[in-house]
């Protein structure tokens, strides 16, 4: 069904897996579960993360009906990751947790989870400002699973170029987004693919290359066209980013209608980067008052979703007001 991403009909996949779910439902609650798994990674990329919670929990009570270790591990996971986007990150957290240690039981030669679960866990510790837990994880992983699949390169790929972009290198993961790029077309993932060059654009953006444009303008056109309003929301975050330092009024506008867009997605993960570039249109309107509020609101967010940008960030905008 991932033909439905490719060109873009992203209604028609949806309607798809809830067809699939009903008719593997009769079959039984493992079926039922398993059919779920794609609905709930198509919802999620549409923005309906509302429903893709719900959606998770009910593939998590089918699991536990099955009495499935391997299922209940892969569900307690994937909710986890829905759990993270909607920027509840303890709960997260503690279901990742979960996950792993019923996993652990039922293979003990495999202590940590491992494959894309494992890796998104890794994804959860940087967003929770662990880097270094985070990063022997990942090697640990790695080391475990010996041969990556394309998808989990990508991903590790992805993953790696955070850490550097945390630490002030941008430049060192530019190679490695073109080794995600190459392998995200061979498998035909256009998620992963626009991931990859909004993650390519971030860097040009911190480089201060004028490239950041050419890919922010395909980001936002597919991404539009796919129906995959994640990937859109976070480039046009960066859009805003980047306008700001050259167009502040139409930065402002931007930044109003993305502020609509994330309260509407109930997409709380990028909340504080919002606000932190609302703060910086403050400034440059010279309202040091309304500045300081986005900042302290800010800062209570990224207590609980801590990373080094972030902070550095925070920090940068105190020196201001």
């Amino acid at each position: 069904m991932s033909r439905f991403w490719s060109i873009g009909w992203t209604d028609d996949a949806i309607r798809t897996a809830w067809i699939r779910f009903r008719l593997e439902r009769e079959k039984g609650a493992i079926e039922a579960a398993a059919a779920l798994s794609v609905l709930i990674e198509f919802l999620v990329q549409s923005g309906d993360l509302a429903n893709a919670h719900g959606v998770a929990l009910l593939k998590h009570q089918l699991a536990e009906q099955a009495k499935d270790a391997y299922l209940l591990v892969k569900s307690k996971s994937q909710l986890a990751r829905v759990l993270h986007r909607r920027g509840l990150l303890e709960s997260a957290l503690s279901m990742f947790l979960s996950a792993e240690e019923l996993n652990t039981r039922d293979e003990p030669e495999a202590p940590l989870l491992q494959e894309l679960d494992g890796l998104f866990f890794c994804e959860l510790l940087l967003d929770l400002g662990e880097v270094e837990q985070s990063t022997r994880r990942m090697a640990r992983i790695i080391e475990q699973m010996g041969e990556l699949r394309p998808e989990e390169d990508v991903v590790k790929n992805l993953l790696i170029t955070r850490i550097l972009l945390d630490s002030g290198k941008p430049s060192e993961a530019l190679a490695l987004l073109e080794e995600a790029l190459v392998l995200s077309k061979e498998i035909s993932s256009r998620p992963l693919e626009l991931q990859t060059l909004l993650m390519r654009a971030t860097c040009y953006a911190e480089l201060g290359s004028s490239h950041v444009q050419e890919d922010l303008k395909k980001v936002l056109m597919l991404s539009s066209c796919l129906n995959l309003k994640l990937i859109h929301s976070d480039a046009r975050l960066l859009e805003a980013h980047v306008t700001l330092q050259q167009d502040p009024a139409r930065g402002k506008e931007q930044l109003r209608e993305l502020r609509a867009t994330l309260d509407d997605l109930d997409y709380r993960l990028k909340i504080p980067d919002l606000l932190m570039e609302e703060a910086r249109l403050a400034l440059l309107e010279s309202d040091k008052e309304l500045a300081r509020e986005f900042f302290q609101e800010a800062s209570r967010l990224v207590e609980t979703m801590p990373c080094r940008s972030r902070e550095q960030r925070l920090k940068n905008l105190s020196r201001e007001l």
